[in-house]
């Protein structure tokens, strides 16, 4: 069932819930680096899966992403921002929402959010979204 417009919107415009999903991004970032710069873990894991120019251009971005999650607080921002959306909207949403009778929403654990963040983060599909619809683009400049 999907979320209502009201609860929407009070999650996606919470301060304490987009600190909670930067906070989230950071630590699945700081775990995806951590891992892909283990030479063992790349050549046993990743390496297999570089079968095509699209696996390849998706572990890129990716790659990218993770390194400007933990380094560029507006990256961060924007994309924690995207990633709460995500989450909410839609016929069936990642995380369910419900507004109590005074108005306000309901208490998300802080688990789902990160469980939720490490979904969206190993979803392709949704990157791939996310990169076809130009809602976001990542470039190289070589000076």
């Amino acid at each position: 069932m999907p979320n209502s417009l009201d609860a929407q919107n009070l999650f996606r415009n919470s301060p304490e819930y987009l600190e909670i999903y930067q906070t989230a991004l950071e630590n699945v970032a700081g775990q995806f680096n951590g891992l892909i710069t283990n030479p063992a873990f790349f050549d046993a894991e990743i390496k297999p899966t570089l079968i095509n120019d699209q696996t390849v251009r998706i572990y890129t971005y990716k790659r990218l992403l993770s390194e400007m999650i933990l380094f560029n607080p507006y990256v961060k921002f924007n994309l924690a921002k995207l990633a709460m959306a995500a989450a909410v909207f839609g016929e069936t949403p990642q995380l369910l929402l419900s507004v109590n009778t005074e108005g306000k929403l309901n208490p998300i654990l802080e688990s789902d959010i990160l469980r939720i963040v490490n979904e969206q983060f190993a979803d392709n599909n949704l990157l791939i979204q996310l990169l076809n619809q130009n809602i976001f683009k990542i470039s190289v400049a070589f000076n």
